[in-house]
Parts: C-alpha cells; structure tokens; sequence
C-alpha cells in the first residue's frame, strides 16, 4: 500500500503545502521552498536521510515572522507522516533512536511514535540567526 499523502494547511499568515511519500516509491523528489535558506535546507536533509520523497512549500499570506512559517511547515509535515503511516495499512516500529556525528556535531536523538506530543531539545546555539531562521525557532520546530 502507498504511504504518501498531500496536506494542505491555511492560516491567516501562510499556506502550507506538503506531498509526502514515506517510501520514497511514487514521489522520487526532493524540494522545500519556505522563504527561509535554512528551514528549507533542513527538512530538505530530514527527507533526504529519511528516504522520503517531498515536496513542500509555504507562502506567506501575511508576512509577520519566520516563527509562523516553522511552525506551520512543522505542523504540516507531522500532520503528513501521520495520515501517510495511517495509509500504509502496516505498523512502524514505536520506538526509534540514533547517534550520527555531522560536521562539528554529535547528534543524539529518540523518538517515540505514541502520538504524545513532546520534545526535549538541547541546542547550544550562539547566533540569533542561521539563514533567515530565529535560532530559537529551531527547537520549536521539532516541538
């Protein structure tokens, strides 16, 4: 069964397209136009590493900050992979971690696929920005 799925989310700052494929199968792409270098650098590695196949975008509607984009492409994506695993018709591991060194970092990460929200996050970060991006939106992000 296909797991991909096409989100689209609406508020009175933005639009937020999302087509998803898990498996990377239907949709072999990979491209995140969000306005923010950074952002759409970022989810673009998400799926790249997680073999999916992605194409997202975002408009601004009201231009107010780089805080409402994040946190409608994050809301949008999460909403994505839950109808694309609810559509493949088969379980997914609960339970998930790793521990990958890139570049100058040491990444440690858990995941818990219970439909709990929450996260965890520790970022020593040191500049307010990175590519158009509040750095506190980062941990908001995966919020």
């Amino acid at each position: 069964m296909a797991r991909r799925v096409k989100v689209e989310r609406r508020t009175k700052e933005t639009i937020v397209r999302v087509d998803l494929d898990l498996d990377g199968s239907g949709l072999r792409e990979i491209g995140v136009s969000t306005g923010i270098p950074f952002l759409s650098h970022m989810v673009e590695t998400l799926a790249y590493y997680a073999g999916w196949g992605l194409r997202a975008t975002v408009e601004e509607v009201k231009r107010v900050d780089d805080h409402h984009v994040a946190e409608d492409l994050a809301l949008a994506l999460g909403e994505a992979i839950a109808k694309a695993v609810a559509a493949g018709g088969y379980r997914v591991a609960r339970f998930g971690y790793a521990v990958v060194p890139m570049d100058e970092v040491l990444v440690l990460v858990a995941v818990d696929y219970s439909g709990r929200p929450g996260a965890w996050v520790e970022l020593p970060l040191r500049r307010e920005s990175i590519g158009g991006l509040a750095t506190e939106n980062i941990p908001h992000f995966m919020q």
